[in-house]
């Protein structure tokens, strides 16, 4: 026989376990060596066939029944709520639609279909409330403000941030359904400096040919930024903003 410590590796895994079952059966079934070295494991303590014992538990496992939720617990629709709402927090951004060439489909995530969770229709019916978020109603309208939220036009990847960042945005994205409030003037207001933006990068570019400069395509959004920086009021005066652009030279 050899040297049983030897014997310990992973690929012989199923073969010390069938030879131990052996033992477990009838220990006069295995060589003397190994009968030696299985009574020191043992240390003259008492134990029953593991294969018996596992199958137990496997027939246990087919004839379970589902346990009845006692009163104080939450409905089943209203646990799915809650993972939906993580789900969405989560892995909303994958799904969501931004672009709109639509050159390839959404990639579906699982995570955020009730059938992921074996709901029934019945049960989308069903009132929830998540503490904690303004989602709240019949599960099938939980889920329409999640996806209004969280899969629309604009995708929100936070869920990385730490905790005290991560809820501050949260916080703003979810109490706007993922859109924010503004008045007609201040609609009207954006659209007049994205428009005079347009006009001077037009006449830059028709003044100044050939030269090298920034252009403003893809950075529209930054004037929505910049214009909440400066107007906001600040705690100390505040008589000039100046904002850099770091240049490398030639």
């Amino acid at each position: 026989m050899t040297d049983p410590q030897t014997m310990m590796s992973g690929g012989n895994a199923a073969f010390i376990e069938g030879l131990y079952e052996d033992y477990l059966s009838d220990p006069q079934s295995v060589e003397a060596e190994w009968r030696q070295y299985f009574d020191g494991l043992r240390a003259g303590t008492q134990e029953a066939r593991h294969s018996a014992i596992q199958q137990a538990f496997y027939e246990l496992g087919r004839r379970r029944t589902p346990a009845l939720a006692p009163a104080h617990e939450a409905s089943a629709a209203q646990q799915v709520a809650g993972a939906l709402v993580t789900a969405y927090r989560v892995y909303g951004h994958i799904s969501a639609h931004y672009n709109p060439l639509n050159f390839r489909p959404l990639p579906v995530v699982p995570e955020l279909t009730p059938e992921y969770y074996g709901l029934s229709e019945a049960q989308l019916d069903e009132t929830v409330e998540i503490e904690g978020s303004p989602f709240k109603g019949k599960l099938r309208d939980v889920l329409e403000q999640l996806r209004r939220t969280y899969t629309g036009s604009i995708g929100f990847e936070y869920s990385y941030l730490p905790a005290k960042e991560r809820q501050w945005f949260q916080e703003r994205i979810e109490a706007g359904l993922g859109r924010g409030h503004y008045s007609r003037e201040e609609k009207l207001r954006l659209m007049q400096k994205l428009n005079a933006a347009e006009g001077l990068e037009r006449y830059l570019h028709i003044k100044y040919v050939g030269q090298k400069r920034f252009s403003l395509e893809g950075a529209t959004a930054l004037f929505r930024w910049l214009t909440a920086c400066c107007k906001k009021p600040r705690p100390t005066a505040c008589a000039r903003s100046l904002l850099e652009w770091p240049t490398v030279a030639a």
